[in-house]
Protein backbone atom coordinates (compact mmCIF):
# COMPACT_ATOMS: atom_id res chain seq x y z
CA UNK A 1 0.00 0.00 0.00
CA UNK A 2 1.44 3.28 -1.45
CA UNK A 3 -0.57 6.06 -0.49
CA UNK A 4 -1.36 7.01 2.77
CA UNK A 5 -4.66 5.50 4.24
CA UNK A 6 -6.81 7.46 7.10
CA UNK A 7 -8.85 4.43 9.19
CA UNK A 8 -11.72 5.77 11.47
CA UNK A 9 -13.18 3.39 13.91
CA UNK A 10 -15.87 3.69 17.06
CA UNK A 11 -15.25 0.61 19.39
CA UNK A 12 -17.89 0.00 21.53
CA UNK A 13 -16.59 -2.48 23.90
CA UNK A 14 -16.97 -0.54 27.39
CA UNK A 15 -17.63 -1.87 30.36
CA UNK A 16 -21.30 -0.28 31.59
CA UNK A 17 -22.42 -0.35 35.36
CA UNK A 18 -25.88 -0.65 35.90
CA UNK A 19 -26.66 2.09 39.02
CA UNK A 20 -29.19 0.56 40.80
CA UNK A 21 -31.75 -2.34 39.86
CA UNK A 22 -34.49 -3.98 41.76
CA UNK A 23 -35.25 -7.78 41.40
CA UNK A 24 -38.00 -9.79 43.37
CA UNK A 25 -39.74 -12.69 42.84
CA UNK A 26 -41.29 -16.00 44.56
CA UNK A 27 -39.93 -19.50 43.65
CA UNK A 28 -42.87 -22.48 44.40
CA UNK A 29 -41.71 -25.83 44.48
CA UNK A 30 -43.50 -28.91 45.51
CA UNK A 31 -43.53 -32.91 44.91
CA UNK A 32 -46.43 -35.53 45.56
CA UNK A 33 -45.54 -39.28 46.08
CA UNK A 34 -48.49 -40.51 44.20
CA UNK A 35 -47.84 -44.49 44.83
CA UNK A 36 -44.51 -45.77 46.10
CA UNK A 37 -43.66 -45.98 42.43
CA UNK A 38 -44.36 -42.69 40.91
CA UNK A 39 -43.35 -39.36 41.60
CA UNK A 40 -44.93 -35.64 39.95
CA UNK A 41 -43.19 -32.72 41.01
CA UNK A 42 -43.56 -28.93 39.98
CA UNK A 43 -41.96 -25.82 39.84
CA UNK A 44 -42.78 -22.11 39.77
CA UNK A 45 -40.79 -19.29 39.20
CA UNK A 46 -41.94 -15.47 38.95
CA UNK A 47 -39.21 -12.81 38.39
CA UNK A 48 -39.49 -9.04 38.64
CA UNK A 49 -36.16 -8.06 37.21
CA UNK A 50 -36.43 -4.30 36.48
CA UNK A 51 -32.85 -1.75 35.63
CA UNK A 52 -34.28 1.41 38.02
CA UNK A 53 -30.74 3.55 37.02
CA UNK A 54 -29.03 2.25 33.81
CA UNK A 55 -27.32 5.13 31.74
CA UNK A 56 -24.10 5.70 29.72
CA UNK A 57 -22.22 8.00 27.34
CA UNK A 58 -21.30 6.26 23.79
CA UNK A 59 -18.72 8.07 21.61
CA UNK A 60 -19.40 8.04 17.82
CA UNK A 61 -20.69 9.94 14.73
CA UNK A 62 -23.62 8.43 14.41
CA UNK A 63 -26.27 7.54 17.69
CA UNK A 64 -26.04 3.71 18.71
CA UNK A 65 -28.65 1.04 17.82
CA UNK A 66 -30.83 0.41 20.99
CA UNK A 67 -33.79 0.13 21.95
CA UNK A 68 -33.56 2.50 25.08
CA UNK A 69 -33.40 6.51 24.81
CA UNK A 70 -30.97 8.01 23.06
CA UNK A 71 -29.91 11.84 23.48
CA UNK A 72 -27.09 13.82 21.77
CA UNK A 73 -24.51 14.93 24.70
CA UNK A 74 -21.93 17.39 23.23
CA UNK A 75 -19.72 14.59 21.24
CA UNK A 76 -21.32 11.34 22.73
CA UNK A 77 -24.85 10.07 23.00
CA UNK A 78 -26.42 9.77 26.16
CA UNK A 79 -28.36 6.43 26.62
CA UNK A 80 -30.98 5.78 29.50
CA UNK A 81 -32.02 2.45 29.27
CA UNK A 82 -33.70 2.87 32.84
CA UNK A 83 -37.05 1.22 33.68
CA UNK A 84 -36.11 -1.34 31.28
CA UNK A 85 -36.04 -5.64 31.95
CA UNK A 86 -32.86 -7.02 32.98
CA UNK A 87 -31.56 -9.27 30.57
CA UNK A 88 -31.86 -13.38 31.41
CA UNK A 89 -35.11 -12.95 33.57
CA UNK A 90 -37.53 -14.66 32.02
CA UNK A 91 -41.13 -13.04 34.33
CA UNK A 92 -42.55 -16.75 34.31
CA UNK A 93 -40.91 -20.92 34.30
CA UNK A 94 -42.48 -23.42 35.30
CA UNK A 95 -41.22 -26.93 35.56
CA UNK A 96 -43.67 -30.02 35.33
CA UNK A 97 -42.06 -33.66 36.14
CA UNK A 98 -42.72 -37.10 36.47
CA UNK A 99 -40.73 -40.05 37.20
CA UNK A 100 -42.01 -43.54 37.59
CA UNK A 101 -40.20 -46.65 39.03
CA UNK A 102 -40.42 -49.94 37.80
CA UNK A 103 -38.87 -52.66 39.95
CA UNK A 104 -37.97 -56.24 38.07
CA UNK A 105 -38.08 -59.37 39.76
CA UNK A 106 -34.46 -59.63 39.96
CA UNK A 107 -34.58 -56.25 42.47
CA UNK A 108 -32.69 -53.68 39.75
CA UNK A 109 -35.17 -51.50 38.18
CA UNK A 110 -36.14 -49.32 35.57
CA UNK A 111 -37.10 -45.57 35.67
CA UNK A 112 -38.89 -43.37 33.23
CA UNK A 113 -39.19 -40.03 33.53
CA UNK A 114 -40.16 -36.72 31.76
CA UNK A 115 -39.54 -33.11 32.65
CA UNK A 116 -41.60 -30.46 30.71
CA UNK A 117 -40.71 -26.68 30.96
CA UNK A 118 -42.05 -23.35 29.84
CA UNK A 119 -40.14 -20.17 30.27
CA UNK A 120 -41.68 -16.68 29.32
CA UNK A 121 -39.48 -14.40 26.72
CA UNK A 122 -36.93 -12.93 28.17
CA UNK A 123 -33.91 -10.54 27.00
CA UNK A 124 -30.78 -11.80 25.42
CA UNK A 125 -28.81 -8.97 25.20
CA UNK A 126 -28.19 -5.18 26.73
CA UNK A 127 -28.94 -3.01 23.67
CA UNK A 128 -32.71 -4.05 24.33
CA UNK A 129 -33.48 -4.16 20.49
CA UNK A 130 -36.69 -6.59 18.90
CA UNK A 131 -33.61 -9.00 17.74
CA UNK A 132 -32.60 -9.68 21.61
CA UNK A 133 -35.60 -10.64 22.63
CA UNK A 134 -36.06 -15.24 23.26
CA UNK A 135 -39.58 -15.83 22.27
CA UNK A 136 -41.45 -17.82 25.27
CA UNK A 137 -40.19 -21.89 24.37
CA UNK A 138 -42.01 -25.53 26.37
CA UNK A 139 -39.56 -28.23 26.18
CA UNK A 140 -39.67 -31.57 26.98
CA UNK A 141 -36.79 -33.92 28.36
CA UNK A 142 -37.01 -37.38 28.91
CA UNK A 143 -35.16 -40.45 29.74
CA UNK A 144 -35.16 -44.26 30.78
CA UNK A 145 -33.03 -45.68 32.89
CA UNK A 146 -32.38 -49.31 33.84
CA UNK A 147 -30.66 -49.53 37.01
CA UNK A 148 -28.09 -53.41 38.51
CA UNK A 149 -29.95 -54.43 41.95
CA UNK A 150 -26.39 -53.42 43.20
CA UNK A 151 -26.69 -50.15 41.95
CA UNK A 152 -22.97 -50.55 40.54
CA UNK A 153 -24.86 -50.30 36.95
CA UNK A 154 -27.30 -48.33 35.02
CA UNK A 155 -27.84 -47.79 31.22
CA UNK A 156 -29.42 -44.82 30.09
CA UNK A 157 -31.66 -43.25 27.32
CA UNK A 158 -32.66 -39.67 27.50
CA UNK A 159 -33.49 -36.85 24.67
CA UNK A 160 -33.38 -33.30 25.69
CA UNK A 161 -35.23 -30.96 24.15
CA UNK A 162 -37.53 -33.77 22.19
CA UNK A 163 -38.71 -32.19 19.06
CA UNK A 164 -42.69 -31.81 18.51
CA UNK A 165 -43.70 -34.48 17.02
CA UNK A 166 -41.94 -36.79 19.99
CA UNK A 167 -43.32 -34.88 22.75
CA UNK A 168 -46.79 -35.93 22.04
CA UNK A 169 -45.22 -39.82 21.37
CA UNK A 170 -43.42 -39.78 25.00
CA UNK A 171 -46.40 -38.14 26.94
CA UNK A 172 -48.90 -41.00 25.34
CA UNK A 173 -46.30 -43.64 25.88
CA UNK A 174 -46.07 -42.40 29.58
CA UNK A 175 -49.54 -41.95 30.03
CA UNK A 176 -50.23 -46.01 28.86
CA UNK A 177 -47.37 -47.08 30.99
CA UNK A 178 -48.46 -45.29 34.23
CA UNK A 179 -52.17 -46.67 33.09
CA UNK A 180 -51.17 -50.29 32.86
CA UNK A 181 -49.40 -49.84 36.38
CA UNK A 182 -52.30 -48.72 37.90
CA UNK A 183 -54.25 -51.19 36.63
CA UNK A 184 -51.75 -54.14 37.12
CA UNK A 185 -52.03 -52.60 40.80
CA UNK A 186 -55.68 -53.00 41.10
CA UNK A 187 -55.92 -56.54 39.71
CA UNK A 188 -53.33 -57.99 41.79
CA UNK A 189 -53.48 -56.21 45.02
CA UNK A 190 -57.32 -56.21 45.16
CA UNK A 191 -57.34 -53.26 47.26
CA UNK A 192 -61.45 -53.31 47.84
CA UNK A 193 -60.46 -56.16 50.41
CA UNK A 194 -58.67 -53.58 52.75
CA UNK A 195 -61.65 -51.01 53.13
Amino acid sequence: WTSPMTVTSWANLGTRNVGNATMRGIEVETGWLVTYATRVSLDAQYLDATYDDFRYDVPGPAPPLTGCTVSPAGANFHVDCSGNRAPYAPEWTFNLGAEHTMWLGNDARIVASARLRYQSEMLTGLDFTPLEYQDAYVTLSASVTWTSRDDRYSVAAFGNNLPLSLRAYVLAVQGWVASAFYLFILVTSNPFLRI
